[in-house]
């Protein structure tokens, strides 16, 4: 019943473009000493925007955009298709690199990131 339903959300839209976390991502290697258990109980709730996706057997993907060295950001995007997903990454991807970044932004394109096509 839920696949039915977000088929039929679908048809009014080619890709859906979602957060993929719901926080900043933690500061690169934390939870290393936190054991194992809390680190994933701690990932988990941070995450409650794939799981409806994955419930209802769509694809989706999670592309790496904005954020800093030690936060990098990212964008979730869902459709019905995998060749629609792909296709809107590469674009927004390509658009993202090409987008100048104002001076006084809270996010910033992550040095080394996807090298420009």
């Amino acid at each position: 019943m839920w696949r039915e339903r977000v088929l039929d959300w679908f048809t009014g839209f080619d890709v859906l473009i979602a957060p993929v976390v719901a926080r900043p991502a933690p500061v690169a290697g934390w939870g290393t000493d936190a054991g194992y258990l809390r680190a994933y109980l701690a990932g988990a709730r941070g995450i409650p925007y794939t799981q409806p996706w994955n419930l209802a057997g769509l694809p989706a993907l999670s592309l790496p955009l904005g954020g800093t060295p030690r936060r990098p950001g990212a964008v979730q995007l869902v459709a019905t298709d995998e060749e629609t997903v792909l296709r809107a990454a590469a674009t927004l991807e390509r658009l993202a690199q090409s987008a100048p970044v104002p001076s006084n932004a809270l996010v910033r394109p992550v040095p080394g990131g996807p090298a420009k096509a």
